[in-house]
């Protein structure tokens, strides 16, 4: 963890590759973060991401065909900073999720890292957990 900061923060993480989504899973404990909301469909990540305190979101943009927007339309309205992971243009996700840092696939740990500090900083107001 950097910053001798103490605290785990809680992220949901929407990835429907298996393999990816442990991988990243790693790469957050190695960071100090806390994957305590997992979702491989849209309609879970939905759920989720309505109803949990989250400090910071990991949208996989193409989750099984569909697009993770709706999530991170709700994401947006509770003011949880999102990082949208894709390998796709980056034009429409800047167009409408402004706030959003853009993660490019395929990433290692060193650009995760950045792009947690990225999302935080971008975080409006000084709130620790975003509550539904």
């Amino acid at each position: 963890m950097t910053g001798g900061e103490t605290e785990r923060r809680i992220v949901l993480l929407v990835e429907d590759e298996p393999l990816i989504m442990l991988e990243l899973q790693e790469m957050l404990d190695d960071l100090g973060w806390n994957t305590a909301h997992l979702a491989s469909d849209i309609d879970k990540a939905l759920e989720l991401a309505q109803r949990e305190v989250l400090d910071l979101a990991i949208l996989d943009v193409n989750v099984k065909g569909r697009t993770s927007f709706p999530v991170a339309q709700i994401l947006a309205q509770r003011n949880v900073p999102i990082i949208l992971a894709t390998g796709y243009s980056t034009e429409m996700i800047l167009e409408n999720y402004p706030r959003a840092v853009y993660l490019p696939k395929p990433y290692v740990t060193s650009d995760l890292a950045k792009a947690l500090e990225q999302a935080m900083d971008r975080a409006p107001g000084d709130e620790k957990r975003r509550r539904a």
